[in-house]
């Protein structure tokens, strides 16, 4: 199992922040303030430089994960590019990742001037540049999305994953292979042991519920 530990984070022109560099050595860390002071920008901060979307799984520029900061209008800010650098140490080593949102302009044949086209996202990992798939693959060898997401959010593992995801992972926790296992180390288990036999228990319950069916259908064949 690898361990790795946040260093260091940097935020640039990121929603709500113009400029903000954090040390968090690699300790554990208790970001407060009061609504509006940007604790959850670093958190999204974060959440984008490693997956791509914010904490709440949104992708930049879409209705919830607005990334560029805006004015005192309210308008959304142009010629920024949000930036977050993020320093951790894995193993030992240390290893940097940039990620940077541009605004990408082209100049038709023709036009005078340029026109905006809309976004690009620039990666680097060490301080060299690296495609979107590269950046991502190296990331994904530290820890997948998954995993980040189970370990950054509270919510991700009792809401947000299917209960056959939360099961599959707790049987890889605790090692337990199968159904069978459990219902053989505990003997208040043999009923249903005996009564689902060779099959699992998920095929156990889906045989109930064909079984169940198939009686409701008769019933509904008796005259009244």
């Amino acid at each position: 199992m690898r361990t790795i530990k946040l260093m260091q984070l940097s935020i640039q022109d990121f929603k709500s922040i113009s400029q903000r560099d954090i040390d968090f050595s690699g300790q554990d860390a208790v970001i407060t303030g009061r609504n509006g002071q940007g604790k959850t920008s670093i958190y999204d901060a974060l959440c984008w430089l490693l997956t791509g979307k914010d904490a709440r799984g949104n992708q930049p520029e879409s209705e919830g994960f607005e990334i560029k900061p805006r004015d005192r209008t309210g308008r959304v800010r142009d010629g920024v590019m949000p930036t977050v650098i993020g320093v951790f140490q894995v193993d030992g080593e240390t290893i940097t990742f940039k990620k940077t949102f541009k605004e990408r302009w082209e100049k038709p044949r023709g036009a005078a001037e340029a026109r905006f086209s809309g976004h690009t996202t620039e990666y680097e990992v060490d301080h060299i540049p690296r495609k979107e798939s590269e950046y991502k693959r190296i990331v994904g060898e530290l820890v997948g999305d998954d995993v980040f997401r189970i370990l950054t959010d509270v919510y991700r593992f009792p809401a947000a994953m299917k209960w056959q995801e939360r099961r599959k992972l707790l049987f890889e926790l605790c090692g337990v292979q199968s159904d069978a296992e459990i219902l053989a180390g505990n003997a208040k288990f043999k009923p249903l042991q005996e009564a689902a036999g060779r099959w699992s228990v998920d095929e156990y319950k889906q045989s109930i519920r064909s079984q169940r069916k198939a009686v409701n259908g008769s019933l509904e064949l008796l005259p009244r």
